[in-house]
């Protein structure tokens, strides 16, 4: 990579240096060390040839490409799966080892199987033989976990549609159907996790909830005893994005808090790689009424190592941005107001909008407008990457992801606070 192609590629979201990268796969956290598989071409970077690629970070920021460790074969390419710890010595190997199960993708049929990990996740190798029976054409993208309540392995599968199945397994040797479950707007690629609940002031509880995960952010909230799920309301539907660039989610095995990572569907970076990995989040439930939202907070890891930037405020104040870094703003505004994003020599990237009583923020970069969800919020933060955008308000239960690749080589300069009541403070991020 030379280093102009350097110079495109994002700070702190994870992309590999050359090929497709889509869904996270095998997320699993072992003697400090965050493991990121995915869904890759290794060798193009369009759809195709579906490997399970690799990287690794101790700190959830900084990430080691190491490459390609799942290949297709006689069972076809590799589709979506995950990944936990072999704590209960199951299928014969040692309890350090990592399982991965994962899709093997047929044009006649999908098929649930396992492969493993006895030298720290650097290299797979797989089993014989499948997981389940197949239920179906669709089914695929295995959520393995440990269910210590009904002492027993519990995989989430989609199955077609709109159609999930829960299965349980004593050894993860054979996984036995309990229960199928409709999700009128939910499809492909599940994940299944107990969250804690905080009042609205920020009170904690002992209450847990559990969340039925589908893969553009839908969620379901209810209980589940094992072997049947029982959601909350199934004629509301909520999501987690206010928009569409994250996608296929999961959530690590293996740590305290549930920490996800979701796939952002960027475009092209230098025509080197496309697609890109979300910053990974912490998940938790606010209960508002007698509704339960999904918070989803940055990783403080990611706000770890910051250098505060400087502040503005108010109508023709500027601040200026020394280090080509990644960016955190956070915004106080109210009103009819407007921000300009401008490179070293003070020419337009980016314009925020707000017109006063609009649910709406708008972006616009050239020709191109976005609008997102933002406008009633007066206080929100946004994170800067080289053309990726990522924002959170209401504490961390508006969460949206834009992208605009147009800027991928542009360094920021700096913002100017071209109209209304705005206070901004900025921090560079390490």
């Amino acid at each position: 990579m030379n280093s102009n192609q350097k110079n495109c590629y994002p700070h702190i979201h994870f992309a590999p240096r050359f090929g497709w990268m889509n869904d996270p796969n095998g997320l699993v956290f072992h003697d400090g060390i965050y493991e990121l598989y995915y869904q890759s071409n290794p060798d193009g970077i369009v759809w195709g040839n579906m490997t399970w690629s690799h990287a690794r970070s101790k700190d959830l920021t900084h990430w080691q490409e190491m490459g390609a460790v799942l290949y297709p074969d006689e069972n076809g390419v590799m589709f979506s799966g995950c990944g936990l710890i072999n704590e209960r010595a199951c299928r014969g190997l040692p309890k350090d080892a990592l399982l991965f199960p994962y899709t093997a993708a047929k044009e006649d049929g999908f098929s649930i199987r396992l492969a493993y990990s006895t030298d720290g996740g650097k290299t797979l190798q797989k089993l014989p033989g499948e997981l389940t029976e197949r239920i179906g054409v669709d089914n695929r993208d295995p959520k393995v976990f440990w269910h210590e309540e009904s002492r027993a392995y519990i995989m989430v599968l989609w199955l077609n549609g709109n159609d999930f199945g829960i299965f349980r397994s004593g050894d993860l040797q054979r996984f036995d159907l309990v229960s199928r479950i409709t999700l009128p707007f939910g499809y492909e690629c599940p994940d299944f996790f107990p969250l804690p609940v905080t009042e609205e002031d920020g009170g904690k509880t002992e209450e847990r909830r559990w969340v039925f995960w589908t893969g553009d952010g839908t969620y379901y909230v209810g209980d589940f005893d094992g072997w049947h799920f029982k959601p909350d309301d199934l004629t509301f539907r909520r999501r987690a994005f206010l928009s569409d660039l994250p996608y296929a989610a999961q959530t690590f095995s293996g740590t305290e808090d549930v920490i996800q990572i979701s796939w952002l569907r960027t475009k092209s970076i230098c025509r080197q790689t496309t697609g890109a990995a979300g910053l990974p989040r912490v998940l938790s439930l606010l209960r508002r009424g007698d509704a339960y939202l999904l918070q989803e907070t940055l990783h403080p890891a990611i706000l770890q190592n910051t250098t505060d930037a400087g502040s503005a405020s108010g109508a023709g104040s500027a601040l200026l941005i020394e280090e080509d870094k990644a960016v955190c703003f956070d915004f106080c505004a109210s009103g009819t107001y407007t921000v300009e994003f401008v490179d070293r020599d003070g020419n337009i990237l980016l314009e925020m909008a707000h017109q006063s009583g609009s649910r709406e923020m708008m972006f616009t970069q050239g020709e191109v407008t976005e609008f997102q969800g933002f406008g009633e919020h007066g206080e929100f933060s946004l994170i800067w990457d080289r053309g990726i955008l990522e924002m959170q308000a209401d504490r961390s239960t508006h969460v949206a992801v834009i992208d605009f690749p147009n800027l991928r080589t542009k360094f920021l300069g700096g913002i100017r606070v071209v109209s209304g009541d705005v206070a901004v403070r900025a921090k560079t991020i390490v």
